[in-house]
């Protein structure tokens, strides 16, 4: 009897015992998450009301317990708006198996204290700005699965120690700042099934030892500085299904065979990197495969056969490579494409294909949202059947050279958000259809031949934010119903929020520059100017807040320029070429520091070559371009020594002259846009002037001026020459001139003057422009040249002959990766751009690109860095 006592007694102390370590470990799991919730911020405040010291946690909200409620082993406080730290008290929850703290705004750095968590499965920080280093003993908690630190602001490099996590299945860092290179210890991992290392500054060759994944479906490593090859065994790792390496520095061709390789295959990104050689024909055999995307790469060929095997096809991208059509077959290649009816992206742009949009595009995918087909070599006219494609939100043709009317059928794309057919020969009216695109965010229609009215039915378009009509052949007034967007009553605009960009410059616009603009709240940017337009400037132009760009030059307005508003900072208005305006109460009372002009004068002896001049300078008063610097007007006299004096009179431009630019930590972009904008302004002289063409002939850094804006305008016209009939002979009786450095070697063996000789010249200046160096340098001796000089280090050296001032502008968007574009894909582009330069300087004039030529690639070139259009990706 006293044992059984005795036994009862025992039972009752272990009871007891038990009962106060229970509630001892249970108090500290309260004590830890209420301690984590006095340190944060929560939007609602009352999202964790539940989280009471009185109540039970295990009844708290977003919290877990085992099964006998005896401790907290799961935490989700995902997408709570909570801010503040991660709290070190975590630590304290011992057998915390999952913790799930996304899509937050939690700060600071990552506690050491985590790594008290033997027990995590489960660790999910992502999306939050938390920063620092990741914890380097992380490796202790064995237990873990999934390793989620994706989009924060974590920097340092990727532990060694994470690689003693054997049991690691997902392990996603991308979106940070981790720098140095992939442990390759990270491939003794064997049960990860997912790697992500995106969107980080990771560098040096990807390690071969990654292949030892066996298990791995999903490899990211896109958007870092990764260089080098893709290591063969990497395409010897049939487990995966996401191969994306996009935006680095690889190189190396892509293996024929990687389609039979890689049989599990869903999503193939290659994008922007160095990758040569031609498109595997393999990857048209993968039945199952998603999404094909190699866009601005450097490979060449033709397209394989095969497309017609791709029936789960959602997105193609091969863009900005150097594929052609196969002879003959134009883009016939793109027949087999209606078999996949899930195609939802298609991008060819940047390519050299030719031939004519074939009419069976309208039986594409009804799901096709994205079409592009730009920068290329395609002619003929835009089919109608075009119009089947209902599904289709954005439509690029720009740069080609297509010809015809803009099909009325385009109206019926009702889901069409972007309309960019710019860069090409269309002709005839715009169709009024078009005003039934009633989500129309930008069109873009310039430098066409377009001619007649704007169509009153522009005015129903309720979303617009950009409108370029310019360079083109259009007339009339600027109808009043265009003004009325997005207004409910159609004599007022005030609601107008949307159009930010309205650019109808270089047209034949006539009539008063419409009242109700003022009342365009959201416009940034007003290009009106190379018109016909008379009247006043509307005051209310004034009201314009938002305004930072307005250009009214070259037009027939008169009256008074309004003072106030963007009006007070004339540095942002353009008003040069309107004689009859004034700038205060006395008209003709031109105030001379806020618009000048400067003059050029010459001496010339013989009478009979001032008659040939001033035809000449008659002919030049009427180029009209936004890259050539306006030639206001000639007058002539007789100087003191009695003999002809000549002055042309140009706007007034506020930067001078390239020259003084280069060499003076002049940005990339800007030497790129200054590039684009003299390769502009030649080819109008070219090519697109009505009399005759015209040859500069002194094409240098001293002749090219810029604006406020650093906008590249062509001056000096003192030896240009129009080129007449067809042998192209001078017009001008002027001895030949030109300047030391740029003259082509033909003008030196009594050459003509050619539009080639132009072509030369702009390559010489290409080269200054990006090196610093003129071709007249101290350098440049005993044989050496600019020119030789760079075509010694091209292209594996190039980056020791360009200009190391040229500082580089770090995000600029690239348009296919919906992501920001690190500026280590700017070598690439220079590489190119000076291939361009090297081009346009070939000793045999019949050896040069055409100016046309150099100005699409050096637009090609831009997009790398940059681009309007939406959702490229």
């Amino acid at each position: 009897m006293a044992s059984i006592i005795h036994l009862c007694i025992l039972h009752i102390h272990i009871f007891f015992y038990v009962a106060s370590v229970i509630t001892l470990n249970l108090d500290t799991d309260k004590q830890a998450l209420i301690y984590m919730k006095s340190q944060t911020i929560t939007q609602p405040a009352d999202a964790l009301a539940t989280w009471d010291p009185s109540s039970f946690p295990c009844n708290w909200t977003r919290v877990s317990c085992d099964d006998r409620g005896q401790r907290v082993v799961g935490l989700d406080l995902s997408s709570l708006s909570i801010s503040g730290p991660v709290s070190p008290y975590i630590g304290n929850l011992s057998f915390l198996s999952t913790l799930q703290l996304q899509e937050n705004q939690f700060l600071g750095v990552i506690p050491e204290a985590i790594t008290n968590l033997l027990r995590l499965r489960v660790l999910n920080i992502s999306y939050n700005s938390v920063e620092g280093t990741i914890p380097s003993n992380l490796s202790r908690c064995i237990e873990l699965r999934v390793v989620d630190l994706m989009q924060n602001e974590l920097s340092g490099s990727i532990p060694e120690d994470l690689t003693r996590l054997v049991n690691l299945q997902t392990l996603n860092l991308a979106g940070n700042h981790l720098s140095g290179s992939i442990p390759p210890s990270i491939g003794n991992l064997s049960s990860l099934f997912t790697l992500r290392l995106g969107t980080n500054m990771l560098s040096a060759p990807i390690p071969s030892a990654l292949s030892r994944l066996i298990n791995l479906k999903h490899l990211d490593l896109t958007i870092n500085n990764l260089s080098g090859t893709v290591p063969l065994s990497i395409y010897n790792m049939s487990s995966l299904e996401n191969l994306a390496v996009a935006s680095n520095s690889l190189s190396g061709d892509i293996p024929y065979n990687v389609g039979d390789t890689l049989p599990k295959l869903l999503n193939f990104n290659f994008c922007i990197n160095k990758f040569t050689g031609t498109i595997p024909g393999s990857l048209h055999n993968l039945t199952n495969i998603i999404f094909i995307r190699m866009a601005h790469n450097r490979l060449h060929g033709t397209i394989p056969p095969g497309l017609g095997n791709l029936p789960e096809l959602e997105m193609y991208n091969i863009g900005y490579n150097y594929i052609n059509s196969s002879r003959g077959e134009g883009l016939g290649f793109l027949y087999p494409l209606v078999n996949s009816t899930k195609l939802d992206f298609l991008a060819i742009d940047g390519n050299g294909f030719d031939g004519v949009i074939p009419e069976f595009i309208g039986n594409f995918s009804k799901k096709l949202r994205m079409l592009y087909m730009g920068s290329n070599q395609i002619s003929g006219s835009i089919p109608p059947s075009i119009s089947r494609l209902q599904g289709l939100a954005l439509l690029n043709l720009s740069f080609n050279s297509i010809s015809g009317e803009i099909p009325s059928e385009i109206g019926q794309l009702e889901g069409l958000q972007e309309l960019v057919l710019s860069k090409n020969r269309l002709t005839s009216n715009i169709p009024n259809s078009l005003g039934n695109l009633q989500k129309l965010a930008q069109i873009d229609l310039s430098s066409n031949e377009l001619r007649g009215n704007i169509p009153i039915s522009f005015g129903t378009f309720k979303r617009l934010t950009s409108m370029d009509l310019s360079m083109n052949k259009l007339n009339g007034n600027i109808p009043k119903e265009v003004l009325d967007l997005p207004g409910n009553i159609p004599s007022s605009i005030r609601n107008c929020k949307s159009l930010e960009q309205l650019i109808l410059s270089n047209n034949s616009f006539s009539g008063n520059i419409p009242n109700g603009l003022g009342e365009l709240n959201g416009l940034t940017s007003l290009d009106l100017s190379s018109n016909q337009l008379s009247g006043s400037i509307p005051l209310d132009l004034q009201n314009l807040k938002a305004l930072q760009f307005l250009n009214l030059s070259f037009n027939n307005l008169v009256g008074n320029v309004p003072s106030n508003g963007i009006f007070s900072n004339l540095t942002r208005v353009h008003v040069l070429g309107n004689p009859k305006l004034c700038y205060d109460s006395k008209c003709g009372t031109h105030d001379p520091n806020k618009i000048i002009v400067i003059s050029v004068a010459t001496t010339i002896s013989v009478l009979a070559r001032c008659l040939v001049f001033s035809r000449e300078c008659a002919a030049l008063r009427h180029l009209k371009h936004r890259n050539l610097v306006k030639l206001i007007t000639s007058c002539s006299s007789l100087d003191h020594k009695n003999k002809e004096f000549l002055a042309l009179v140009y706007e007034y431009m506020k930067n001078g002259s390239l020259e003084k630019w280069i060499g003076n930590g002049m940005g990339l972009m800007d030497r790129l846009n200054v590039a684009i904008n003299v390769a502009c302004g030649l080819s109008y002289l070219h090519h697109e002037c009505v009399v005759a063409p015209v040859v500069h002939c002194d094409l240098k850094p001293s002749n090219v001026l810029l604006d406020e804006d650093l906008t590249a305008k062509i001056g000096d016209f003192g030896l240009a020459r129009m080129l007449v009939d067809h042998d192209q002979s001078i017009s001008s009786t002027h001895v030949l001139k030109g300047s030391m450095g740029y003259i082509p070697p033909e003008y030196g063996m009594g050459g003509k003057p050619s539009t080639k000789g132009d072509v030369y010249s702009y390559g010489i200046m290409l080269m200054e422009i990006f090196t610093g160096k003129s071709p007249t340098d101290e350098m440049f001796v005993g044989g050496l040249s600019l020119k030789t000089w760079v075509r010694s280090a091209f292209p594996e050296n190039l980056d020791q002959v360009l200009d190391p001032d040229m500082h580089h502008e770090p995000h600029e968007v690239c348009s296919d990766c919906h992501q920001s574009m690190s500026s280590k894909t700017q070598p690439d582009c220079l590489t190119a751009l000076i291939g361009v330069a090297l081009s346009c300087t070939n000793d045999s004039p019949e050896g040069r690109i055409t100016i046309t030529e150099a100005l699409r690639n050096s637009s090609v070139f831009k997009m790398c860095f940059t681009s309007t259009i939406i959702n490229h990706s």
